[in-house]
This record gives structure tokens, C-alpha cells and sequence, in this order.
């Protein structure tokens, strides 16, 4: 099949990137992808709809009005409420006796989370949670504030590696065995914590960027991918092969056997 595809900068600031859409080329587009300043993402949305175009965002957003919006609005990846929203079913679910605390700092990016896996988790019926503040007082009793007879689960929703890592070390300093410390994607990405290394306490945190390095359609991608650019795949290169594979049998009914590398639909 022959595929026409064009690639634009699409600068800082909002105006210019905005009149992108109006070239006469991209408002005849079959699929617009596109990732850029997640404040310019709704305006982006409303004028694809107003040409009818199929748009696809490729980075993270904050909440799914977008998709609620626009029914061919597609992204890429969950948006931070929807993960959120089902890592909180998943623990209420696994977890309904357990003790909640939510633990976060006065800021904007925390608080909201905090407030997200407040609110989901009484969704679930869980009936023992409670939002702490942070303060030096409050890790100080941490220990003292545990429930020797239910498990005990410390929400923690910050990217901070300097703030998360001393916390979960308190935690492990319990001396319990019955503590879960949860957290974000971004632990992921923590260099400094050897979560293996606290004996006290489980650590578990959510991700939508998780691909299987053993399972052939990975392994077969990793190789090519190397033959041709000399350089490991970073995750925005599986996820990009998995837009161009998944938007290809959406636009065409044959099978061409291609496999996608993540294990989700978009």
C-alpha cells in the first residue's frame, strides 16, 4: 500500500501551531498524529473535529476529556485520571480491609493525584482511607499510625525521588511486614532507590509504558530496529512503530501479519 506521510515542527507557541492545521494538506489528512504542549492539545482536538480529521495524541494528559469530546480523538496513552482511576479499583479490589493513607505535599501535581486516589478508592467502597499532609512530624509517627491487624498501604503520589526514597525508608524502619508502599510511572525511573534492598516493606507502582522483553514481537522490533539506526529503541519508538502498525490495519482490511509490541489497543 502506498502511504503519503508528512512531518511538521511544530514550534513553541500556540499561533503557529495552530495554523498548522488549516494547511490545505493536513486538513485532507487521513490520520493526523501529533505531540506537542499538552495546553495547546484541546485546541488541537477542536479544530481536527471541525475538519473532520482523525487525530491521535501520542503524549500523556491529564484527564480524558479530550477522547469524551471528540469521538475521533484517540491517545496514545491513558490519561493520568484513567491510570490513577484503576490502579485505585485494582487496590480497593485486591485490598478492601486494608488501611489507606494517601500521603502527599501542598502542590499542585501531588495534591491532585491525592485527591484522584481519594476519591476512586471510595468509589470502591474501601471505608479506611485517609490524605496526610506531609511534615517532618508525620514521618516521624509514621510507624505509630499502623495497623498491626490489617494491611497497611501508603499511597505516595509524587515524582520526587529525594521526597519518595527517605519515606519509604521510614516505612521499611517500621519493622512490619504487612506495609505496601504504592506510588507512579515515574518510579520507574528512579536511580537512587533499590526498592529489592527494604526487607519491611512491598513496593508496587502503575505503568502504561510496560513492554515484554522476552516475547518475539519485542525481540524481533529490537533487532531491526538496531540493524537500521545502530542504537537501542527508546519507548517512543515502540510506541510509534505501534501507531504506524495499528493506524495501517485500521485504514486497510487485509492482514499484513505484522505484530504490534504493546499489549494494548489504542
Amino acid at each position: 500500500k502506498e502511504i503519503s506521510i508528512t512531518t511538521y515542527d511544530s514550534g513553541i507557541d500556540s499561533i503557529s501551531f495552530i495554523n498548522l492545521f488549516y494547511k490545505k494538506d493536513v486538513m485532507a489528512s487521513n490520520y493526523i498524529v501529533c505531540n506537542a504542549n499538552t495546553n495547546f492539545i484541546s485546541a488541537a482536538s477542536q479544530v481536527a473535529l471541525k475538519h473532520h480529521n482523525k487525530i491521535l495524541f501520542a503524549q500523556p494528559v491529564m484527564q480524558n476529556n479530550i477522547v469524551k469530546e471528540n469521538k475521533d480523538a484517540w491517545l496514545a496513552l491513558p490519561a493520568n485520571y484513567t491510570q490513577s482511576a484503576l490502579m485505585a479499583s485494582y487496590l480497593a479490589t485486591k485490598y478492601p480491609d486494608a488501611r489507606f493513607s494517601i500521603i502527599y505535599r501542598e502542590n499542585g501535581r501531588e495534591k491532585t493525584w491525592a485527591n484522584y486516589f481519594s476519591d476512586e478508592l471510595l468509589k470502591g467502597k474501601v471505608t479506611d482511607v485517609q490524605s496526610r499532609l506531609y511534615s517532618k512530624n508525620l514521618t516521624d509517627s509514621i510507624a505509630a499510625g499502623m495497623n498491626k491487624n490489617k494491611t497497611n498501604i501508603f499511597l505516595i503520589p509524587s515524582s520526587d525521588e529525594a521526597f519518595v526514597s527517605p519515606l519509604i525508608s521510614k516505612l521499611n524502619e517500621a519493622g512490619m511486614a504487612n506495609v505496601i508502599a504504592a506510588g507512579l510511572p515515574t518510579w520507574e525511573t528512579f536511580e537512587s532507590i533499590d526498592f529489592s534492598s527494604y526487607k519491611n516493606v512491598k513496593t508496587m507502582y502503575f505503568t502504561s509504558t510496560y513492554f515484554d522483553e522476552e516475547s518475539f514481537a519485542v525481540k524481533s522490533f529490537q533487532k531491526c530496529f538496531f540493524k537500521n539506526y545502530h542504537t537501542a529503541p527508546s519507548f517512543n519508538a515502540y510506541l510509534g512503530f505501534d501507531i504506524g502498525v495499528y493506524l495501517a490495519k485500521t485504514q486497510f482490511s487485509n492482514d499484513n501479519g505484522i505484530m504490534p509490541v504493546l499489549n494494548y489497543d489504542f
